[in-house]
């Protein structure tokens, strides 16, 4: 990946929606490795994950009509500017465990003992899995583009 490429395609992303969107890497102990996050607005937060073959930019039309929330953009591991897991899931509780353990992860990473969580398409998958592990995290769930099952 051409990472210059990348941030100069995001750049003039945020820069058509006049947003300039604060960003950090965290680390994720129990997936073992850094996420890249992207931050907007402030207010209650609100944790936002992508679907496949994207990163949290993708909300960035969506972030900017949300200036009284922090909005808060994640690259799953191994999509964006964030780093690969190293792993391959061989079944459902695989994922599973790792879907409860990233949103967890993300909360702890950041400070937060409740947050908003969004997903849409695969992050949707991703987001209903870790709200039933861990419901008194979660304020409200939104998932978008996805049927359950």
């Amino acid at each position: 990946m051409n990472v210059e490429r990348l941030r100069e395609a995001e750049q003039r992303l945020w820069a058509e929606y006049g947003v300039t969107p604060r960003e950090s890497t965290v680390q994720l102990p129990r997936i073992r490795t850094k996420l890249r996050v992207q931050e907007t607005g402030d207010g209650p937060p609100v944790v936002f994950v992508h679907g496949a073959s994207n990163s949290g930019t993708s909300w960035a039309g969506l972030a900017k009509y949300l200036p009284d929330f922090r909005c808060i953009l994640i690259d799953r591991p191994g999509c964006g500017l964030s780093e690969f897991h190293g792993r391959r899931f061989r079944d459902v509780d695989e994922f599973t465990q790792f879907s409860e353990d990233l949103i967890a992860d993300v909360y702890d990473a950041l400070g937060l003992d409740q947050a908003n969580l969004v997903g849409t398409s695969f992050g949707g998958n991703v987001v209903l899995r870790a709200a039933a592990a861990h419901p008194e995290r979660i304020t409200r769930l939104v998932c978008l583009g996805w049927s359950v099952g």
